[in-house]
């Protein structure tokens, strides 16, 4: 337990050091009183469009850990031969993903607590620019739950991150590997839909909507961790669904990591 902490705390440090925290902070500190004040074009929406930006800026600062950082770790270490410094102590391979995965979430949960509360922040801002009766159903619960479960999506992919990380021997083909996971997933829904919306008129089409419904089980479902929607309009889900929810990122994760761990023990990384 003593070896895993230190590599968490290691892996947080570093891209604490990289001052991550600094530039998104920063960024959304600008991007966020540009979005009040262009907020007030749309005085009907004002409620909603502030809300479902804070949202959004607090998921897009999210994702530059597992895509700008997370990457960088398990792969550029490899490609670095950096590996072997922390390899060479009594440290396990299964310490080390596990590890770097904790570090990168904390991380990641840190940025999104910074840009979520500089998001509501704005919101504040605008109720007291723009008055109050234009945000009569924000709800700040809505709010920061749509948060998490953004913060908890991205925790899915970072897992994946680090999957492709241990496949793959190159930073660049894992940042593609997780870019197209990234898009797969938030348009999975909208592609079954559209296969299953009409019966296939061929064998292709047909092979097409099998492929389709068996892929739709193996790559992660992003989308349902986007919940800017019913935020932006006050709305909590049902806490069946929450659960539900929470579960599925929580199992996938886990599973996803089981793999990592089980692929970085047999890799060859001399």
């Amino acid at each position: 337990m003593d070896k895993l902490l230190a590599i968490t705390i290691l892996t947080f440090k570093e891209g604490i050091r990289q001052r991550v925290l600094l530039g998104v902070s920063l960024g959304a500190v600008v991007l966020l009183t540009i979005g009040v004040l262009i907020a007030g074009f749309f005085m009907r929406d004002l409620n909603k469009i502030l809300v479902d930006f804070a949202l959004s800026i607090a998921g897009v600062g999210g994702l530059l850990v597992p895509f700008f950082i997370g990457l960088n770790m398990l792969a550029g270490d490899i490609e670095k031969r950096t590996i072997f410094t922390i390899l060479s102590q009594p440290v396990s391979r299964w310490h080390y993903v596990i590890g770097k995965f904790l570090g990168l979430s904390l991380l990641t949960f840190v940025v999104c607590l910074v840009l979520s509360i500089f998001g509501i922040c704005a919101v504040l801002a605008g109720k007291y620019i723009y008055g109050a009766v234009y945000f009569k159903k924000f709800s700040a619960a809505a709010y920061f739950l749509a948060a998490f479960f953004s913060y908890w999506g991205i925790n899915v992919l970072l897992s994946m991150a680090l999957l492709w990380s241990a496949v793959t021997t190159s930073s660049f083909l894992a940042m593609l590997l997780t870019l197209a996971t990234y898009l797969i997933g938030h348009t999975l829904d909208d592609i079954v839909a559209f296969v299953n919306s009409n019966a296939p008129n061929n064998i292709t089409e047909e092979i097409i909507r099998d492929v389709v419904s068996y892929v739709q089980y193996g790559v992660p479902n992003l989308a349902a961790f986007d919940l800017k929607l019913s935020a932006a309009h006050g709305l909590i889900p049902a806490l069946s669904d929450l659960l539900i929810l929470f579960a599925y990122g929580g199992a996938y994760t886990a599973g996803i990591l089981m793999v990592s761990i089980l692929i970085f023990n047999k890799r060859d990384i001399v």
